[in-house]
C-alpha cells in the first residue's frame, strides 16, 4: 500500500496497459496555500514539467475531474482534515 506521502503516476506501457509508479513528494505543510483561495493546501497536482498546483480540499475536489487526467501525479492529503491533533504528554501541561 502506498503511503499518503507518495503520489501515484499512471502511465501507459508499450502494450497500452497502465503502469503505476510512485514518486515521493514532501508532505504539505501549513505554509502551503491553495492557488485558488489562499486557504491551507491539502491537494497537490503535479503537471508535466514538474510544475505544481496546490489546492485546499474544496478546490481540489472541484478541479479534480478536469485536472487529474492532465497531471503526472495527484497527491491528496485531505485525510489530515480528519485527524485529531497530537496532545502534549501529561507532564508538559
Amino acid at each position: 500500500m502506498l503511503s499518503n506521502h507518495l503520489a501515484v503516476n499512471q502511465a501507459a506501457n508499450v502494450r497500452g496497459a497502465p503502469l503505476t509508479t510512485a514518486v515521493a513528494r514532501p508532505e504539505l505543510k501549513a505554509v502551503d496555500r491553495c492557488d485558488s483561495c489562499g486557504a491551507q493546501a491539502y491537494v497537490r497536482a503535479v503537471m508535466p514539467g514538474e510544475s505544481e498546483l496546490l489546492f485546499c480540499g474544496h478546490h481540489g475536489r472541484r478541479h479534480e475531474e478536469k485536472l487529474r487526467p492532465l497531471t503526472i501525479a495527484w497527491d491528496d492529503q485531505t485525510e489530515k482534515l480528519y485527524q485529531s491533533p497530537a496532545s502534549a504528554p501529561a507532564d508538559e501541561s
